[in-house]
C-alpha cells in the first residue's frame, strides 16, 4: 500500500485520475485469481453460500450513513436529503442486524459481536481504523495544498506519495517489535502501546505543518504505532473467542476497522470541504481544518489505548498444558 502511493502519482500524471481506478481494479482481479489458484482449501471445510443479502443490506446502510456526512458542506446537516439518508442508514442497520440472525452462515455473527470482550476489541479496532485512514488522507492533502496557501506545501502527486512511502516501511519495521511485546506482555499491551505512539504522532503534527520533512516524520511515527497496535489485534481476538469462531471473529474485526476507515474518510472530507480559506478564486482547506482532523485522530487513538487497557488477562492452554503467551491479554 505504501508503494502504491507514489505509483498512483505516476499513473495519475501520465494517464489521468481515471486510470488509477482502472489499474487498481485490474490488480484486484489479478489478486483474486491468484488467491483462488494458490491458496489451499482448509481441511474439513464445509461448503456454504456467500451471504449476498446481508452484504447488500450492510452496504446500503453504511453508504446511507457516510455519504451525507462527507457531503455535509454542500448538503447541510438538516436538509431533507441528508436526514432521509440518515434515516435509511439507521433503519438499514437495524434490519441487517435482525437478518444476520437467520442465515446458517451469516456475513457477521452479531451474537459474537455483542459479547463484552469482543465489543471492547472491536471498538478499539474501529478507532484505530479511524486514526489510520486520517493519517493518510489529511497528510497527503496537506502536502498537495498549493504553496500559494499560507500553510500549503505545494508537493506534486508523486512527491507527496514519496513523502508518505517511509510510513509503509515503518509499519513493516515495527511488526517485530509488536511480536516481542505481545510475546512478553500480551496482545493488549501491543494495542495500547501502539495507540499511544499514534496519539503522540498526531499531537505534534500541528507543530510541523510548515515542513515537508516534519509531516513525513509524523506520518512515520503514526504508522509505526499502527504497526505495533495492529500486530497485537489477532492474538487478542483469538484469545477471547472459541477456536471454531475465530474466522468469524476476525471477519468482524476487519469489518469494524473498515467502518472506522470509512467514517474517517467521511469526517475528513466534511472537515476539509467545510472549513476553507479563499486564495484568488479557489477554496482550499484551512489550517484549522487540518489541525482539527489531526487532533480528532489523536483523540481516537488515545481512546483506543484506554479501551485496550481495559482488557483483562486471559490464557489459553497449549496442547501440552502450557499457557500460550501469544494469546495472553
Amino acid at each position: 500500500s505504501g508503494i502504491g502511493l507514489p505509483l498512483s502519482g505516476l499513473v495519475f500524471g501520465w494517464f489521468g485520475w481515471h486510470a488509477v481506478f482502472w489499474v487498481t481494479a485490474a490488480l484486484a482481479a489479478i489478486a483474486l485469481g491468484a488467491a483462488a489458484l494458490v491458496l489451499p482449501d482448509t481441511p474439513g471445510h464445509r461448503g456454504g453460500r456467500f451471504d449476498t443479502v446481508g452484504a447488500l443490506l450492510l452496504s446500503v446502510a453504511l453508504v446511507s450513513l457516510l455519504l451525507p456526512l462527507s457531503k455535509s458542506s454542500a448538503w447541510g446537516w438538516s436538509g431533507p436529503l441528508p436526514l432521509s439518508l440518515y434515516a435509511i442508514g439507521v433503519a438499514g442497520l437495524s434490519v441487517w442486524m435482525r437478518y444476520e440472525r437467520r442465515p446458517v452462515r451469516p456475513l457477521v455473527d452479531v451474537a459474537l459481536f455483542r459479547q463484552g470482550p469482543m465489543l471492547l476489541v472491536n471498538t478499539a479496532g474501529m478507532l484505530l481504523g479511524f486514526a489510520m485512514f486520517n493519517n493518510i488522507i489529511t497528510a497527503i492533502t496537506l502536502l498537495q495544498t498549493p504553496s500559494s496557501v499560507p500553510h500549503g506545501l505545494g508537493a506534486s502527486v508523486v512527491k507527496a506519495g514519496v513523502v508518505m512511502l517511509p510510513g509503509a516501511f515503518a509499519v513493516l519495521l515495527t511488526s517485530p517489535i509488536s511480536a516481542w511485546i505481545t510475546d512478553r506482555f500480551g496482545g493488549q499491551a501491543s494495542m495500547w502501546v501502539g495507540a499511544l505512539v499514534m496519539s503522540v504522532g498526531f499531537a505534534v503534527r500541528p507543530l510541523l505543518m510548515g515542513s515537508v520533512v516534519g509531516i513525513g516524520a509524523s506520518v512515520m511515527v503514526v504508522s509505526g504505532g499502527l504497526g505495533v497496535a495492529y500486530g497485537g489485534l489477532p492474538s487478542v481476538i483469538m484469545s477471547i473467542t472459541p477456536p471454531e469462531e475465530t474466522a468469524s471473529a476476525n471477519a468482524i474485526g476487519m469489518l469494524t476497522r473498515s467502518i472506522g476507515s470509512s467514517l474517517s474518510s467521511a469526517t475528513a472530507g466534511a472537515l476539509l470541504s467545510a472549513v476553507t480559506v479563499t486564495v484568488g478564486t479557489h477554496l482550499y482547506p484551512a489550517r484549522a481544518a487540518f489541525v482539527t482532523a489531526f487532533l480528532l485522530s489523536g483523540v481516537a487513538a488515545l481512546i483506543s489505548a484506554v479501551v485496550a487497557s481495559r482488557l483483562h488477562p486471559l490464557r489459553r492452554a497449549l496442547p501440552d498444558g502450557r499457557p500460550d503467551p501469544l494469546v495472553e491479554i
